[in-house]
């Protein structure tokens, strides 16, 4: 009995690892739907910013109230700077483009996961889920559930922390290479 425990520990234990593969410090999936011109949106494209990701719904009343503060919190840091996109989760491709007449005011970048398999590759089982995403593209921070008490705190101290360390990593180089000495010219 004891050494089939000791075989069959370590295959749960990857198969839980495996069940949720979207924590914070793995790199995540680039596909994230089909965006509002019908067109693959890969979260490649963002490279370079951070990148705040929400999985959500029409029917979810906490999405719809998170969108609004999501909005808000990509003009107050800038585009250049952050990238919000909204993944909508689990609804027809038809709903979602009844929605985008619906939002056509909102200031997000939507996609379409209408048969889930975009939510599926970031652990999403319930909504609203959320993925801070840093610069080079990993998964920085995870949020379940939308409580406007504390997700907005902590979205600004998350997101200002990750420019800070982008900005003090690019000042370290560029500090660097202001005092090495300049190579001869021939």
């Amino acid at each position: 009995m004891r050494i089939l425990l000791l075989l069959v520990l370590p295959l749960l234990l990857m198969g839980a690892a495996a069940a949720n593969p979207a924590e914070p410090g793995a790199l995540a999936p680039d596909a994230l739907g089909l965006g509002r011109d019908q067109q693959p949106l890969a979260l490649s494209q963002y490279r370079g910013r951070v990148v705040v990701l929400s999985f959500w719904a029409s029917w979810c009343a906490p999405c719809i109230a998170e969108m609004t503060m999501l909005e808000n919190l990509q003009k107050a840091v800038g585009q250049d700077q952050l990238a919000v996109l909204g993944v909508n989760w689990r609804e027809s491709h038809r709903d979602f483009q009844r929605l985008l007449q619906q939002l056509q005011d909102v200031q997000l970048t939507l996609s379409s996961d209408a048969d889930g398999a975009v939510g599926a590759r970031y652990g999403v089982t319930a909504i609203p889920q959320l993925f801070v995403i840093d610069q080079h593209g990993r998964i920085a921070y995870r949020h379940s559930g939308y409580d406007p008490q504390t997700i907005v705190t902590a979205l600004l101290s998350e997101i200002t922390g990750l420019l800070q360390a982008e900005d003090n990593a690019a000042g370290g180089v560029r500090a660097k290479m202001a005092n090495e000495p300049a190579s001869p010219q021939r």
